[in-house]
């Protein structure tokens, strides 16, 4: 998409930042690398309580199969990250705005 231009600042802004960001659907990824990804997720938060490593990690991939949060990649930093899905849409929509 880089360099794409339909004529509006609105669409631009968007479509550029669909290229630094984007949604990865996890059934795409490894289970290896979706694990690790999740590991690394609930060990840097404090949301889950004092509950078990796996019980944490079940926690988040039912969160990502019902789809509330969902796995982003941004091109820019080369690096995936979890967030709520409505998170992520206000993210969108204040960055286009």
């Amino acid at each position: 998409m880089s360099g794409v231009s339909r004529g509006n600042d609105a669409i631009d802004t968007f479509l550029m930042i669909l290229e630094e960001k984007m949604e990865i659907p996890y059934k795409q990824l490894s289970k290896g690398a979706l694990r690790n990804l999740i590991t690394e997720f609930v060990s840097s938060s404090d949301n889950y309580g004092y509950s078990s490593l796996e019980s944490k990690i079940e926690h988040v991939m039912k969160q990502l199969a019902d789809g509330t949060i969902l796995i982003s990649f941004c091109e820019e930093s080369e690096s995936c990250f979890l967030c709520t899905r409505d998170d992520y849409k206000r993210k969108m929509r204040s960055t286009i705005s």
